[in-house]
């Protein structure tokens, strides 16, 4: 059933197939132009189409701007970076956002009063809802990005299996926690320290 369900590309509506899409958008980056084009062309576009541009931009996305001097991205400019666009959007348009750590966030997409008999939990980015569902799950836990939007998600939707979607940091917290005691118990002889996420990084409240 899942090898089945994993075979839906792009677009399965019933007046939209994947032949539809890949014959109006041969790329990704014909339907970026699209979009771009909005103003000339004043089309309105499928919300899944947008978020599909949208998701190909941040995959791909370069951080040349940063002024970071090490290989990887420095999550205290992002930071920075990201409280100047909120005092922006507040100074210049008057927009205020109220914003918490994303590692605080918890999402339940589907029906909450559902009864559970069995939840499938899944750490880090091991959480496929599919091979948790082959398993007997009625409702799964997931990580922010160990679950596809675009596949997994709206397959869980479909099929009516909620999903608690939490941080994938924050979902591997408690083992790497635990970890610390076990592997201080097998190497007394060794010191070790759990070190807690306090990453600059933060989701935007609806």
């Amino acid at each position: 059933m899942a090898d089945r369900h994993r075979q839906t590309g792009i677009s399965h509506d019933k007046n939209y197939k994947d032949e539809d899409y890949y014959r109006e958008y041969p790329t990704i980056f014909h339907l970026r132009k699209a979009l771009l084009d909005l103003d000339q062309s004043g089309r309105t576009f499928d919300v899944r189409l947008v978020y599909l541009a949208l998701l190909n931009m941040f995959k791909h996305r370069g951080h040349f701007l940063l002024s970071t001097t090490e290989d990887g991205i420095d999550a205290v400019q992002i930071g920075l970076a990201y409280e100047e666009l909120l005092l922006q959007l507040n100074e210049e348009y008057g927009i205020g956002i109220n914003s918490k750590p994303v590692e605080q966030m918890i999402e339940i997409i589907g029906d909450k009063t559902q009864t559970i008999h069995r939840l499938g939990i899944g750490t880090g980015a091991c959480t496929d809802v599919f091979e948790m569902y082959e398993e007997g799950a009625d409702a799964c836990l997931v990580s922010d990005d160990g679950v596809s939007n675009w596949i997994g998600v709206q397959w869980a939707v479909d099929h009516d299996i909620p999903l608690i979607v939490i941080n994938h940091m924050t979902c591997e917290a408690p083992g790497m926690e635990h970890m610390v005691e076990y592997l201080s118990k097998q190497f007394p002889e060794v010191t070790f320290t759990f070190v807690s996420n306090d990453y600059g990084i933060y989701h935007m409240d609806e």
